[in-house]
């Protein structure tokens, strides 16, 4: 069950990289192999699961407050600037 968790938490993180980033259209969008592997090595409970998973959609949440009040460039690629690393948790 875990595993499935794990494959939901890195999708959604992927749709965490691909909204309002310009760089979908120039190249592939991945997560990084030390940030998979970091969700791989920290989720070990259903509880870091969900915890894993809350912490990107409030991520994404956050994208989509920034680009509707306009604080967010159209242009903005946003990859480098949000580092995912930091929101997962620290076991």
């Amino acid at each position: 069950m875990i595993v499935t968790g794990i494959i939901h938490v890195m999708a959604i993180g992927t749709l965490t990289l691909c909204y309002n980033n310009i760089q979908v259209f120039r190249g592939a969008v991945n997560l990084m192999c030390g940030l998979t592997a970091r969700i791989v090595d920290e989720t070990r409970t259903i509880s870091d699961v969900y915890r894993a998973f809350f912490k990107f959609s409030c991520l994404l949440i956050s994208k989509k407050v920034c680009r509707e009040s306009g604080a967010l460039n159209n242009s903005f690629a946003g990859v480098s600037n949000y580092p995912l690393q930091t929101w997962l948790p620290h076991v």
